[in-house]
């Protein structure tokens, strides 16, 4: 992942509502939704912008919304996200794919304005 990336992908996740963990491999996020629900190419809910807003700050841009709409290119990045996990690229997100982004049934995880307002500058401006 290029800096370019990763830069983006912190401020992604903060303005989503993901707290960006910054490390050596670049952003991870913690999740602020969770869903509890299956979901496929097609699903209309509001647990899918869960899913596109957490794909989005981990990096994967070609996701269009949040819309919640389940459609091609979110299915495109959850088999992408799948495949670099070593999961079943299926396109589904269930329980082992939703565990594994961090958004199957989990509790939301707030960030404090400083620490965020930190991120950012670190990670976009360049600071320390």
């Amino acid at each position: 992942m290029s800096c370019r990336k990763s830069a983006i992908g912190a401020c992604i996740a903060l303005i989503c509502g993901l707290t960006a963990a910054v490390g050596t491999n670049g952003p991870s996020a913690s999740a602020t939704c969770s869903i509890s629900s299956t979901l496929r190419s097609g699903t209309r809910a509001d647990d899918v912008v869960c899913l596109e807003t957490t794909l989005r700050a981990l990096g994967y841009t070609n996701v269009v919304g949040p819309d919640r709409s389940f459609g091609t290119s979110t299915r495109t990045a959850v088999k992408s996200f799948q495949r670099s996990k070593g999961l079943t690229i299926d396109g589904v997100v269930g329980p082992r794919t939703g565990s594994a982004l961090g958004i199957w049934g989990a509790t939301p995880v707030a960030v404090a304005p400083a620490i965020a307002a930190k991120v950012i500058e670190t990670r976009v401006i360049g600071n320390p």
